[in-house]
């Protein structure tokens, strides 16, 4: 898909009457990459954001976030909005860590470092939910297609979904990923690799996915 229908798409999704929907989850899966710049007001500071690959260029996730804010879509004011985001957000590779129940002892530093900061696309009501942290690739197997949408069908399979909170399931989701899934390639470069997703939300409720008509029995 290219950048224009992509956004055509999105737009045209945001301009639908969503009277009757209880919520609306967009999930994309797509290559993509980061963008990072200095940030004008503090030279100290790199900015990065991240970027949805289409077939002739590059969209901000940002941008496509932006579209269903409650000022852009009236129909969804209020409701929750998530977001599944498959997609390389760099090419950081994750070498894990073994976890050791021990203190580290630390220096607290006196001159202001330099950092890189990820301003997060979240507004009210929004979440999202990327396979993969600031920076880093995202990890897929031809056989089985990628580790976070492979792990996200896996729970959505063992749970009861009108009984386990949206949050809790993709936390059971990043943990599968995390912990069931390490790569294996003859470039040692890409081997032993782990990977981890990430959340943003900015949800003002619960969420379970009921079915309406049950719904609606549980409120008679």
């Amino acid at each position: 898909m290219n950048s224009g229908d992509m956004l055509d798409w999105f737009l045209g999704v945001s301009m639908e009457d969503h009277s009757d929907a209880d919520c609306l989850m967009v999930a994309i899966s797509s290559h993509g990459d980061e963008y990072q710049y200095v940030d004008p007001e503090r030279s100290n500071v790199t900015k990065r954001e991240d970027l949805i690959l289409t077939t002739d260029k590059a969209i901000f996730t940002r941008d496509l976030v932006d579209i269903f804010r409650d000022e852009h879509c009236h129909s969804l004011k209020g409701k929750p909005k998530i977001f599944l985001l498959q997609a390389c957000r760099g090419t950081k590779l994750d070498d894990g860590v073994e976890i050791l129940e021990e203190d580290m002892d630390v220096v607290d530093a006196l001159d202001e470092p330099e950092y890189t900061v990820t301003p997060p696309p979240c507004f009210k009501d929004f979440c999202i939910v990327y396979a993969t942290p600031p920076g880093h690739f995202a990890f897929r197997r031809p056989s089985e297609g990628s580790w976070f949408v492979k792990a996200f069908w896996d729970v959505v399979e063992k749970v009861d979904l009108s009984r386990v909170d949206f949050l809790r399931l993709v936390t059971q989701v990043i943990h599968q990923v995390a912990f069931s899934f390490q790569s294996s390639a003859d470039d040692p470069r890409i081997d032993a690799k782990k990977q981890s997703g990430c959340i943003y939300s900015m949800l003002t409720k619960d969420v379970y996915f009921t079915p309406k008509q049950e719904a609606y029995e549980l409120m008679l």
